[in-house]
């Protein structure tokens, strides 16, 4: 990835979380509720996650970049917006002053970022900001 611009290394996060296998977490493992989600660091080692599970691991990784991201919660399916501006064709939302390009992380199939979801309508969001001190988390709906 050494020289490319935001676009690109998104195409790269989504592409590799896509690539890592769908599954659901059980409600318990080893005696312990898991609420059915996966930690970040369990995605990547465990080879596996579901849609929040992957979303927060996307998020995770993508801080590291610098730029805010959204979780987008709809009814029974969660994904994520990327702060960069869109490109033609890409679905983004707008918060605010700022538009974010929807990004498919859970897979299987092998979307593009900006390439058209199932977001319409009413959704929650939890939008995180990186600061000098690690992240700022907004959340809300719209």
């Amino acid at each position: 990835g050494e020289g490319y611009d935001l676009g690109q290394y998104l195409g790269l996060f989504v592409a590799f979380l896509q690539e890592i296998p769908y599954e659901l977490p059980p409600d318990e493992l080893g005696g312990r509720h898991t609420t059915g989600f996966w930690v970040p660091t369990e995605v990547l080692v465990g080879n596996h996650g579901d849609c929040d599970s992957k979303s927060a691991a996307f998020c995770a990784l993508w801080g590291q970049l610098g730029t805010p991201v959204l979780i987008v919660e709809m009814p029974r399916h969660v994904l994520v917006g990327v702060a960069i501006p869109p490109r033609a064709g890409q679905q983004w939302v707008r918060m605010g002053s700022r538009t974010f390009v929807l990004c498919e992380v859970a897979g299987p199939g092998k979307l593009r970022p900006g390439a058209r979801t199932r977001v319409s309508g009413h959704f929650r969001y939890t939008l995180v900001e990186p600061t000098r001190r690690g992240f700022a988390v907004t959340r809300g709906e719209s």
